[in-house]
C-alpha cells in the first residue's frame, strides 16, 4: 500500500499531489482507502490502482498538459483611448452625467471583448473595435436616456394624479362644510317657526334667528338669507305665504 503524502508522491510516482487527488475523486482508485477514520487521515492507495490509472510506481509519470488557451493574459487598448482618458480627465468642464462615469470602463470592455471575438490571439484591440465600442455605447445611452425619460414622465403623471386627488379631496371637504352650514342655518329658522306654531314670521325675524358664521362658513357665503329660507322649504321645515312664513309639515 501506498500513501498520497508528499514524500510517497516524489519517491513512487512523482506526480502533482492534486492529480492524484482529483483522480481519486474521480474514481481512478476504486481500492483506496483511508489509514484511520479520522477525516485527516491520508488516503492508502493500492500500487495495482497506480499502475491501472497508468502510474507506473518508480517511474517519473508524463506532464499533464497545460489547459488549451490562446487567449493572452494582457491586451492593450489603442492609442486613441489614451488619448481620450487623458482629455477627459484633464478638462474640468467634462460632465459624464448620470451613467457616464463607467461609460469608458464599459467600452473598454467591449472594445477588448470586440477584438477577442475577431482574433483571440491578438496583444491589442484595433481602434477600429474601439470606435464600435463607443458606438455601441452611445446607443446605450440613448436608451438611458429614453429610460430616464419615461421615469420623469411617470413621476410628473404620479405628482399631477396626486395633485388632483387633493384638490378633490378638498372640493369635497369645502363642499360639505358648506353644506352643514347651510342646514344648520335653515334648521334655526325651522326651530323659530316649530316653536311658535300658528305664528307667521316675516323675513326680517327668520334673519334674527339665523347665525353671521356657522361651521366657519358666513351667511353670505351660503347666498345669504335667501339660500336659507329655500333650503328650509325644501326640507318642509316651513311653509310661504304671501312673503310671510309659518312651521311647516316636518319639524327640523
Amino acid at each position: 500500500m501506498l500513501s498520497n503524502s508528499m514524500a510517497t508522491r516524489v519517491d513512487v510516482v512523482v506526480v502533482n499531489l492534486k492529480t492524484i487527488r482529483r483522480r481519486r475523486g474521480k474514481g481512478d482508485f476504486p481500492n483506496s482507502y483511508r489509514s484511520a477514520t479520522r477525516a485527516s487521515s491520508p488516503w492508502l492507495i493500492p500500487v495495482t490502482d497506480l499502475i491501472a490509472s497508468g502510474l507506473t510506481p518508480g517511474k517519473p509519470a508524463a506532464e499533464e498538459p497545460a489547459p488549451a488557451t490562446n487567449i493572452p493574459t494582457l491586451i492593450r487598448l489603442p492609442e486613441t483611448a489614451a488619448r481620450v482618458f487623458i482629455a477627459e480627465y484633464l478638462d474640468d468642464s467634462h460632465n459624464p452625467g448620470r451613467y457616464g462615469s463607467h461609460r469608458r470602463r464599459n467600452q473598454s470592455k467591449l472594445a477588448v471583448v470586440l477584438q477577442l471575438l475577431h482574433d483571440p490571439t491578438a496583444r491589442t484591440v484595433n481602434p477600429m473595435f474601439w470606435d464600435l465600442a463607443e458606438t455601441i455605447v452611445d446607443g446605450s445611452d440613448s436608451v438611458y436616456g429614453l429610460i430616464d425619460a419615461a421615469a420623469a414622465h411617470d413621476q410628473a403623471q404620479t405628482t399631477e394624479a396626486a395633485g388632483r386627488k387633493q384638490a378633490h379631496i378638498a372640493r369635497v371637504v369645502d363642499d360639505d362644510k358648506v353644506g352643514r352650514a347651510l342646514a344648520a342655518q335653515a334648521r334655526y329658522v325651522g326651530n323659530k317657526c316649530h316653536a311658535s306654531p300658528g305664528t307667521t314670521f316675516t323675513r326680517k325675524e327668520l334673519q334674527k334667528a339665523t347665525r353671521s358664521t356657522v361651521h366657519g362658513v358666513s351667511r353670505k357665503e351660503l347666498g345669504g338669507l335667501d339660500a336659507i329660507i329655500t333650503r328650509a322649504i325644501e326640507q318642509g321645515w316651513i311653509t310661504e305665504i304671501d312673503g310671510h312664513y309659518s312651521a311647516g309639515t316636518n319639524r327640523p
